[in-house]
């Protein structure tokens, strides 16, 4: 099965039944007249409209496809959402519109790769350590795996192939990072002279002369911005 939106993984696990929403979304509360937190970190639609109903502050994790404004199927969630109408939770077009409650969204990922468009975002990737005396230095070093996109590949200093296949979150990632010239994209259904094509051009082609540039650009953005 082709997977074209979020929402569609929402409802594919079943996140998006009744039947586990609200169980959830009442444990969730629960957990809050309990512990009484300060703020609320919700990775789940469920978790960020108890956190709301309990007037917390909350932080939603999350990447530019998980928005409704990347890409949504609202017609496989028309039952919870005409359910959370009738309750009074909120009118939602998509269930992915329940991110935009959030008071903060933290993005893993850097802006300039998946910039959300919101004022309320604040960009945590990639997190992994980097020296500042350039891309050469980093190479052989031991870069950790904390990012979602900027492996040791970008922050070594080496161009990427990307071959996102059938996700829609990987080929978003593959086009932002060929569009900032530090990688290509290779689809599988070239075939194999096409792959070892890329592989020649990454290594050889004049346009990737620059690619030292952007790959030092991606590096000196390690670590998180400040909201």
């Amino acid at each position: 099965m082709r997977i074209r939106s979020f929402e569609q993984v929402v409802a594919s696990l079943g996140l998006a039944s009744p039947r586990y929403f609200y169980p959830d979304m009442g444990a969730v509360s629960s957990a809050i007249e309990n512990f009484r937190p300060d703020a609320l970190v919700a990775g789940r639609h469920s978790a960020l409209l108890a956190g709301k109903s309990k007037r917390l502050p909350v932080v939603a994790v999350l990447d530019k496809p998980q928005l409704p404004s990347f890409a949504s199927s609202p017609e496989r969630t028309r039952r919870l959402r005409a359910s959370l109408s009738r309750r009074g939770l909120g009118d939602f077009e998509s269930i992915l519109d329940i991110a935009y409650r959030a008071d903060l969204i933290v993005v893993p990922n850097l802006r300039e790769f998946s910039d959300i468009g919101l004022a309320n975002a604040v960009y945590v990737g990639p997190l992994g350590a980097a020296s500042s005396s350039g891309n050469a230095a980093r190479r052989g070093a031991a870069v950790a795996r904390d990012s979602i996109l900027c492996y040791d590949c970008l922050l070594e200093g080496n161009p990427q192939i990307a071959v996102p296949r059938e996700h829609f979150e990987r080929a978003s990632n593959a086009r932002a990072t060929e569009a900032a010239g530090a990688g290509l994209v290779w689809d599988p259904a070239l075939g194999d002279d096409a792959l070892c094509e890329s592989v020649r051009r990454a290594i050889s082609d004049p346009a990737f002369a620059a690619r030292e540039a952007a790959l030092d650009a991606i590096a000196s953005l390690v670590g998180a911005e400040k909201p």
